[in-house]
């Protein structure tokens, strides 16, 4: 019990040595003029229009290849009409 006392001891006056923190006398002028200085819009706005440039230009490729096919969606129509496949021929 004694050389636990004593260790803790030992641990306490390890501290008497320390001197108090002390803070950077400019530190206050380097907060206050970060947060009065505005940050560039122009970098959040260039992406935005970028990925917004992209989805309009994936839609109107999506869009084009899409009523493109109306030609095997004809031909389809017509195969499947000549063999009697459309809904309009079904007996119930």
């Amino acid at each position: 019990m004694r050389d636990r006392n004593e260790e803790i001891e030992n641990i306490l006056s390890s501290l008497d040595g320390l001197k108090p923190v002390s803070a950077n006398p400019f530190l206050y002028e380097k907060i206050r003029n970060r947060m009065q200085a505005k940050p560039p819009v122009t970098q959040p706005v260039l992406k935005l229009a970028l990925a917004l440039s992209f989805i309009l230009i994936l839609n109107v490729f999506t869009w084009t290849q899409l009523n493109g096919n109306n030609s095997a969606n004809s031909a389809t129509n017509l195969i499947a009409t000549e063999m009697g496949l459309n809904n309009s021929s079904y007996q119930y």
